[in-house]
């Protein structure tokens, strides 16, 4: 079971998996489909564009508000596939930690 440490990083990675599913997507896009609270969605897809894992596709008014649409960038895909990896290896390792131990990976 994961704490309340480990949620949040789960929950970010869901922003960049939601956008690369519609292919192109608002903040807004993203809280409706994640269930999580559009500020935190806003604020984590701007760090992701700093962070050059998203890219601003196209911007469109909105009663007012500048509405913000975002793609996948090749660098997050990279990103993923590297994350993916690392996981895995760092689960293998666990796992014949404990099989060494004798406990039960199960």
């Amino acid at each position: 079971m994961l704490t309340d440490r480990q949620r949040p990083k789960i929950t970010r990675l869901q922003i960049p998996a939601a956008i690369a599913r519609k292919g192109e997507a608002s903040s807004k896009d993203v809280a409706a489909v994640t269930n999580i609270e559009l500020r935190l969605v806003a604020y984590h897809v701007r760090a992701f564009a700093r962070a050059g894992l998203l890219s601003l596709e196209r911007e469109k008014r909105v009663r007012g508000v500048v509405q913000s649409f975002y793609s996948v960038t090749p660098a997050a895909r990279t990103y993923a596939r590297e994350l993916k990896d690392a996981a895995s290896e760092a689960f293998a390792e666990c796992e014949t930690a404990l099989r060494e131990q004798g406990t039960p990976t199960d």
